[in-house]
Parts: C-alpha cells; structure tokens; sequence
C-alpha cells in the first residue's frame, strides 16, 4: 500500500481537524470529569481544612487519599457510560499527559512521608500544568487561562504557611475544574439546541 504525501495545506487542515475533533469530544460530556474532580478535590480541601483548624489531628491529612480513592473508579465509571468515540492522536496525547501528571501527583505524597516537601504546591503546579497544556492543546481559552492562574497560585503556597494553604488549594479547583467543567458542559448543550 502506497502512502499518500500531504500538502501543506492537507497537513494543517487534518491538524486542525484533529484539534477540533478532541475539542468536540471534550465537550460532550469530558466536562464532567473536570467536575468530578474538582467538586471532590474541593470538598475534601474544605473537610480537612475545617477538621484540622477544630481539631490539629494530623490524621485527618489521611483524607487527602480519599481523592484518587473516590475520583480513579467514578472517572472509570463516567467514562463507561459515555458513547464511544473516534480518539484522535490529540486525545492520546492529552490522555498521556494526563496518566503521567496523574503518576507524579499520586507518587509524591508517597514521597513525602520520607522527605519533606511542599506537597500542597506540587500537586497543584502538576494540576494546573495539565490544565494548562490542555487548552493550549486544543484551543480552549478559559481552561488556559484558568491553568495559568492556577500555576501562579500555586506559587503562591510557596509563600503561605499554616492551613490557609488548603483553602487556597481548594479555591483553586472552584477555578480549574468546577467553573470550566459548568462551560463545557454549558457550550455541549448549546451544540446540541
């Protein structure tokens, strides 16, 4: 079988038709993985927050594994339910970073119980970068943007000490993931009137 050579031109209508493609797919219905995570990332912050401000019990930091815990099976859960679709290279790509941002970001609280390290401020930067890398990927300015605060903020945590971090982690998936998942979802349901 004989490959077929694109043009120029070919080449940067099928890219741009692959962006499109993943940008669509992550409209219908990927809005709820944004929400998923970050109604249960928010909601956990806000329970360990408020637990260790009542009581400085340092095991009320064990909830922080009720994320991956809860999140990994429903995220499982969603995506069984959603209808097949074409996966373009662009969503392989997306989903490669994903699965290796999502290895960091479950090895390094491992890690911290050996060393100390700002864990709060990691796992947000390795959570904001994927956002981040996301929208540029596919064009999606509000997760874009929303990535870029969200890595300055975690910065931020470099700076604020005591429990304060958590809120501020907290509000920063309101930021990241609730709000542009309420869009996504938001701009399906326009695409299907």
């Amino acid at each position: 079988m004989e490959e077929k050579k694109l043009t120029e031109k070919e080449s940067l209508e099928l890219i741009s038709q692959m962006i499109q493609e993943t940008k669509n797919n992550l409209e219908k219905g990927d809005g709820n993985f944004f929400l998923l995570w970050g109604y249960l990332s928010t909601f956990i912050s806000l329970i360990i927050y408020f637990v260790w401000s009542y009581t400085a019990n340092p095991l009320i930091f064990l909830c922080w594994w009720i994320i991956p815990i809860i999140g990994w099976p429903a995220m499982m859960f969603i995506r069984k339910k959603k209808p097949k679709r074409i996966i373009t290279y662009i969503d392989r790509i997306i989903g490669d970073i994903w699965l290796v941002l999502g290895f960091c970001a479950l090895a390094a609280p491992i890690l911290s119980l050996f060393v100390p390290i700002p864990i709060l401020f990691i796992e947000a930067l390795l959570i904001n970068i994927g956002a981040m890398i996301t929208g540029l990927i596919i064009r999606y300015k509000m997760i874009s943007i929303t990535g870029f605060i969200g890595i300055l903020m975690s910065f931020g945590l470099l700076f604020i000490h005591g429990e304060i971090q958590i809120l501020i982690f907290a509000a920063m998936f309101v930021l990241l993931m609730i709000i542009p998942g309420h869009m996504l979802n938001a701009a399906y349901k326009k695409q299907l009137k």
